[in-house]
């Protein structure tokens, strides 16, 4: 029973910061997929890119979390998770 409790508790930490990610990425996605129907110069979509490119490494720290949940996980051997559509293999 103390197994099966430890193992949600990683699947919640996980999901959480797995959803917070998750949604964060997809969102950087949809920002450089926009780029391409955007109007503006060659420089000024560079400079986007750039931001977005900022943005990405000062985000980092939360990846990282993410990356030693997902550790904590796969050393549990937990396999599944209903709590979050992400996985590191797939999703993220």
């Amino acid at each position: 029973m103390v197994r099966q409790q430890n193992n949600e508790r990683l699947r919640e930490q996980f999901a959480t910061k797995a959803n917070v990610v998750g949604s964060w990425l997809e969102a950087c996605l949809d920002k450089v997929a926009s780029l391409g129907l955007q109007k503006g110069s060659l420089e000024d979509h560079i400079k986007m890119l750039h931001s977005l490119d900022d943005e990405v490494a000062s985000y980092r720290p939360h990846m990282d979390e993410l990356e030693r949940y997902n550790q904590e996980v796969q050393e549990a051997l937990v396999f599944d998770n209903p709590h979050t559509p992400y996985t590191m293999e797939v999703g993220l």
